[in-house]
């Protein structure tokens, strides 16, 4: 424990406001009275979160045993009452949960770190479920001393010790804790490998726990290496991948860069991929098809666009139509009539008002839909010349046109003009000025 103290003495500054999950469990209680003791000296601001999953008897006296413990000690207490579940997966459904909760109360108090009591038993039981189920270099490296997560570090400050370890400080220490009787029951596989597992392996190495934190530490190594080095090749960029670059690389690179545009995403949220649906992410970006969607989990997809590959929430798409006032704005665009701009692109559109049916209006593109291009005979699909401009899939379905009220096209923003657009030194009494602010496929990965 003198290793823990030191560590908690160098990492912790004066004024610093930090939030503990605390159980109520001997590891938690433990980690809160080794926080209490800095308290005074380092004028610490301690919350403590407690999440009270009303599945046990004992939920409730849990709860008002940590709270009580807490105010007597002068930190706040913070409380999480989960009321439903998904009746599918709890587990999974407890961890989002409980995720958000200290998400929240990071931001709430503009906290520093969130402490978690997680210790070398713990490590051991997560490796070897990840080794078990199968899993790829960073899950079996488990989980770290330190980690960076939404904007905050956590911090498991007891990963050297075990079990034994914590409950023997606690009883010398007089720390009281309350037990959960449904961690003696073998019927979660954690349970197993703590009951049956860890009591062999410690059979021939008390600080087994060691051995399994250096194995760990070794392989974060390898795997900072790896992503160091895919990082200098700017292969990913802002969750998006060059598959230019991408097909350069042999097969293990390809699957790593794969795991590193997936785990963007989970720092940010609740986010779980099979080895079997990288294969299928693997697949699509080594297709020869341009445009492909790959149907992901917990509302997210992977997309093929051309050139590049990237992970982002589905979005629904929904036809609009809608009458051009003086202004349209939406998520990409904004178009507006404007009498005084002198440009000349495919961004501004002049029309003669007694040529064409008023009032104007911004609409989704449809696969009927036609043109006439200026100075080209006869008319054109618009699917076809947003495909021959390489606009993607996904993007194409929401691509704004401009058409008067009889719904003739005038104008595709950004890329044709209508035989009814004026050049500048022609009669025209309206002018159409569209300004692009975000389009994801332009970004360019060097």
């Amino acid at each position: 424990m003198e290793e823990v103290n030191k560590y908690l003495e160098q990492l912790l500054n004066i004024n610093d406001t930090i939030v503990l999950s605390c159980s109520g469990g001997p590891d938690s209680m433990c980690l809160l009275s080794l926080l209490l003791n800095f308290k005074k000296s380092k004028n610490l601001n301690i919350i403590v979160a407690h999440v009270n999953h009303k599945v046990r008897e004992e939920s409730e006296e849990e709860e008002t045993f940590v709270k009580e413990y807490t105010k007597f000690h002068g930190a706040i207490f913070e409380l999480l009452t989960i009321n439903n579940y998904n009746k599918k997966n709890f587990h999974d459904d407890a961890r989002v949960q409980r995720y958000k909760f200290t998400d929240e109360l990071m931001t709430k108090y503009k906290a520093k770190y969130l402490f978690t009591a997680h210790h070398g038993d713990d490590l051991i039981e997560t490796i070897l479920m990840r080794i078990e189920r199968g899993s790829n270099l960073t899950g079996y490296i488990g989980f770290k001393k330190e980690m960076e997560h939404n904007g905050y570090k956590v911090i498991r400050p007891l990963i050297t010790l075990n079990k034994q370890e914590i409950k023997k400080f606690d009883d010398t220490n007089n720390i009281p804790y309350r037990i959960d009787k449904t961690n003696m029951s073998n019927i979660y596989t954690r349970n197993r490998y703590r009951n049956l597992i860890l009591p062999l392996l410690r059979e021939k190495n008390d600080d087994i726990q060691l051995k399994y934190l250096k194995f760990s530490q070794e392989l974060n190594n390898y795997d900072t290496f790896i992503k160091s080095c895919i990082s200098d090749k700017n292969i990913l960029k802002e969750n998006h991948i060059n598959i230019n670059k991408y097909n350069n690389e042999d097969a293990f690179l390809k699957r790593k860069i794969i795991e590193m545009c997936i785990q963007d995403i989970q720092q940010k949220d609740e986010f779980y991929v099979t080895d079997s649906v990288i294969d299928e992410i693997q697949k699509a970006i080594e297709s020869p098809k341009p445009n492909i969607k790959v149907n992901l989990n917990n509302g997210y997809v992977g997309i093929k666009e051309y050139d590049t590959f990237y992970i982002s929430r589905q979005k629904e798409y929904k036809d609009y139509d809608i009458l051009l006032k003086d202004r349209f704005e939406n998520e990409f665009w904004i178009i507006k009539t404007d009498v005084s701009t002198e440009e000349n692109s495919n961004y501004i559109f002049r029309f003669l008002s007694n040529e064409i049916s008023l009032p104007l209006h911004i609409k989704s593109c449809k696969q009927t839909d036609i043109i006439k291009p200026k100075n080209l005979n006869g008319t054109k699909k618009v699917k076809d010349i947003l495909k021959d401009c390489k606009i993607p899939l996904e993007k194409r379905k929401s691509y704004p046109l401009i058409v008067d009220n009889k719904g003739i096209v005038l104008a595709i923003p950004g890329l044709k003009k209508s035989q009814f657009d004026k050049d500048k030194s022609q009669k025209y009494d309206i002018i159409i000025k569209c300004k692009e602010k975000i389009w994801i496929w332009e970004k360019k990965i060097d």
